[in-house]
């Protein structure tokens, strides 16, 4: 469950922040969600693909990698107000230690969670 307050932050942060991809918080969530259902019902793999006609529409020098969660926090650091406590994100350690079938990395001490 996340705190509706909280997301509202993040989210503003970003927006705050006048980056050109502002649904990086929604990505994070939905992903974090997804990686952690998967852990918890067993699922050896998750295929995944994206509408280049509809999702990859702004040029490359105009986006930030979405699945960097030092930029995420750096962010919300920088704008938001209210201490992330809840709500879910993922970045690529995330996703290596899900694959190895690692602990869940969104309360480690390493840089990127």
């Amino acid at each position: 469950m996340v705190d509706w307050e909280e997301f509202l932050d993040l989210q503003l942060s970003f927006l705050k922040a006048s980056v050109a991809n502002c649904e990086v918080p929604t990505d994070h969530g939905i992903m974090a969600l997804l990686f952690r259902m998967a852990r918890k019902v067993s699922t050896r793999y998750i295929l995944s693909g994206s509408n280049v006609v509809t999702e990859a529409i702004m040029p490359v020098s105009l986006g930030h990698y979405n699945q960097d969660l030092r930029n995420l926090k750096a962010i919300h650091h920088r704008f938001g107000t209210v201490p992330l406590k809840t709500t879910s994100a993922w970045g690529t350690i995330f996703t290596i230690s899900w694959a190895g079938g690692g602990t869940d990395p969104q309360n480690s001490n390493h840089p990127e969670c």
